[in-house]
């Protein structure tokens, strides 16, 4: 048995998407398997991945003890200087490209009572 033919006996299809998009060298999975244990831990560098040491090492746990898998967390790509407004702040995704987010408080309803042009800069800007 291949370690793809054992992912794919372990884990749903888009886990083991998850595991070969991670790795370095995706043509490493037609080696011949050793154990699930043994052959996860070396794939790739969970730390390095996209979605986190914990999530990997809590997908090992639930394979090796017959539990749940946690879920896939989702990867959302913003384009560049995102706003988002929401629960008084706003919110700069991918702020000028850098991948960096910000939040900054505002607090909506102080904003009605400011002035107008203070409004209307705000208003712009979020639009």
């Amino acid at each position: 048995m291949t370690i793809l033919e054992m992912l794919l006996e372990k884990l749903p299809d888009n886990y083991v998407d998850a595991v070969i998009n991670n790795m370095d060298k995706p043509s490493d999975l037609q080696q011949q398997a050793i154990c699930f244990e043994i052959d996860f831990l070396s794939l790739f560098d969970w730390t390095e991945s996209l979605e986190g040491y914990e999530f990997w090492e809590e997908v090992l746990e639930a394979v090796m003890q017959g539990d749940k898998l946690p879920h896939l967390p989702i990867h959302i790509e913003y384009r560049p200087s995102t706003y988002i407004v929401a629960d008084d702040s706003l919110y700069v995704m991918n702020s000028a490209g850098t991948g960096i987010n910000v939040q900054f408080d505002i607090v909506q309803n102080k904003l009605s009572s400011s002035t107008q042009a203070a409004y209307e800069r705000y208003s712009s800007w979020v639009n």
